[in-house]
């Protein structure tokens, strides 16, 4: 729903859809949803030409994608992620 509202521009009805988002993963502990949900947050701040709340946003997806890689075991899996390239874009996005 919130990326949706993004791109309708509806940028009350994309943070209250984010913030729904964003309880719902907390509370299951869904690592992908919670980086997720950041990085749409992200979006929605440069969006609403808010750079210092998109790099806070961007810094929490990022966050989560470290937890997740410092949790995996498998070489391979953990340069799969690191690879892909929405990760990256996500480094990039919190470095810019």
């Amino acid at each position: 729903m919130g990326e949706i509202a993004l791109t309708r521009r509806q940028w009350d009805e994309e943070d209250g859809a984010l913030g729904q988002a964003l309880t719902i993963a907390q509370a299951i502990g869904n690592p992908t949803q919670l980086w997720k949900t950041h990085l749409a947050y992200g979006h929605l701040y440069t969006a609403t030409k808010k750079p210092e709340m998109a790099q806070q946003a961007y810094g929490a997806a990022r966050d989560v994608i470290e937890r997740v890689k410092g949790s995996l075991r498998d070489p391979g899996l953990r340069a799969s992620l690191e690879g892909s390239p929405l990760m990256r874009r996500i480094y990039e996005l919190y470095a810019s």
